[in-house]
């Protein structure tokens, strides 16, 4: 009779295919789902209770420029012409169905100056020129607020440049949806812009939101879909994005020469394709990622020389990752990387590393595998002996990148069970955890 362990080797090929079959069947509900009815946006601004009514959609730019410095405008449902300057610390609200309807040239709302709103109304299109960055708002001054907005047709939605302390608040911007996502504007483009919120917006069929040149900006509460990058931060530095949901983009999160980012709480799923990753990083510097869920992405984590800079650091701890093709992903070796307290479940590949690297030089500690094949004997919570990853088809794709065509096929479940079953061509070790868990999954659920 074979033991309980010759049992397990022999039934690992099965074992091995059906998780790949887990994994390419999760995917699917949610990429499905990736245009598809967004969460709820917080209710709109409350209607002033004082401001000079707007009834005649001919007077709205008369009014505008005539109105004392401070003063608050209240829109009647109706249709009116742009573009408009609101500026000198002027509110402008509306409800939904007040609409600002473009002439189809250049940008059709400008919010400007110190202290000015637009709250509530939709802003419907803008001028064609990509060059020019036509937009539907257009932010630039100081203390600005754009607040339950409803934007579409617009080539480039929200464009904020030049900026302090605005607020980005509860917009929902649509994008033009074009197959070719490069010919798509951003729905929400950040630039030069510091100390500022964008929360509680709904962003799809746009290209990307953009953080670029941009400090000291806290970004929580967004929920991107169908879109090119969820965010796409470079240059920009001591930001805070929180709480966000990615869901069907190619790339959820992408940091370009960023440092000192809190990356926390976010929730990155089904981004697939060849380019798709949940969460990227190239020449990036003391980045912290927290408590994240990775749901069926191609790739979840991708290290492109991160950190960057000298005597800086990667921390990545308490995130969860499921049902992807590969869960961690760097392209050479990594350094000063903290991998802790994370878990693993259901992933194609725990981890690539490129050109023939491995991660044996990470901190690695208290992560929870459920490819770790050790035991527990003094009851602990904690493996008696060292989790190892090793893949025979992770070393060949190491090796040879076009190899990564046969990820999550049968013939690269064979060559795992090969790699393990026969001792002569066990590949290297790509990651060793000293201490790995055997109840983090456990104490998750408990803490849910």
């Amino acid at each position: 009779m074979p033991t309980r362990t010759e049992r397990l080797l022999l039934y690992s090929p099965l074992i091995g295919i059906a998780l790949m079959a887990a994994a390419w069947l999760l995917p699917a509900p949610i990429s499905a789902s990736a245009n598809g009815a967004m969460s709820p946006l917080p209710s709109p601004p409350p209607r002033p209770a004082q401001g000079i009514e707007v009834h005649d959609v001919e007077s709205l730019q008369r009014l505008l420029a005539a109105a004392p410095d401070g003063s608050t405008l209240l829109l009647a449902p109706g249709r009116y012409r742009g573009p408009l300057l609101i500026a000198r610390g002027i509110t402008l609200w509306g409800p939904a169905d007040a609409v600002i309807v473009t002439t189809g040239v250049g940008t059709t709302v400008q919010l400007h100056g110190d202290g000015s709103a637009a709250l509530g109304f939709s802003i419907e299109g803008s001028g064609t020129r990509y060059d020019l960055l036509d937009a539907a708002l257009e932010l630039q001054g100081e203390n600005l607020r754009a607040e339950g907005l409803h934007i579409s047709k617009a080539v480039f939605g929200i464009l904020a440049n030049r900026s302090r302390n605005i607020t980005l608040r509860a917009n929902d911007v649509v994008g033009t949806g074009q197959a070719a996502m490069g010919l798509r504007g951003d729905g929400i483009r950040i630039w030069e812009t510091y100390d500022s919120e964008v929360s509680d917006n709904r962003m799809q069929g746009a290209r990307d939101m953009v953080v670029w040149y941009s400090n000291n900006n806290h970004i929580f509460k967004n929920e991107v879909r169908g879109c090119r990058y969820g965010t796409h931060l470079m240059y920009s530095h001591n930001n805070r994005v929180t709480d966000n949901k990615y869901v069907g983009n190619v790339v959820g999160l992408f940091s370009m020469y960023s440092t000192k980012l809190l990356l926390q709480h976010n929730v990155f799923a089904a981004s697939n394709g060849s380019a798709g990753m949940g969460l990227g990083m190239k020449e990036s510097s003391d980045l912290r990622i927290l408590d994240n869920l990775f749901v069926g992405n191609e790739r979840c984590l991708y290290f492109d020389n991160s950190p960057f800079e000298q005597d800086t650091t990667i921390e990545v701890i308490g995130n969860e990752f499921y049902f992807s093709s590969v869960a961690l992903d760097f392209h050479d070796s990594p350094k000063k990387v903290f991998l802790k307290d994370n878990l693993f479940r259901a992933n194609w590949s725990l981890i690539g590393v490129a050109g023939r690297g491995d991660a044996l030089s990470m901190t690695v500690s208290g992560n929870d595998f459920d490819s770790y094949r050790g035991y527990d004997l003094d009851d602990d919570g904690i493996g008696d002996i060292p989790f190892e990853e090793r893949s025979m088809a992770e070393q060949l794709i190491s090796a040879h990148a076009t190899l990564a065509l046969f990820r999550g096929t049968p013939a690269s479940g064979m060559l795992e069970a090969i790699g393990q079953l026969l001792p002569l061509y066990q590949p290297k070790a790509l990651l060793r955890d000293e201490n790995p868990s055997l109840i983090l999954s456990d104490r998750r659920e408990v803490a849910r």
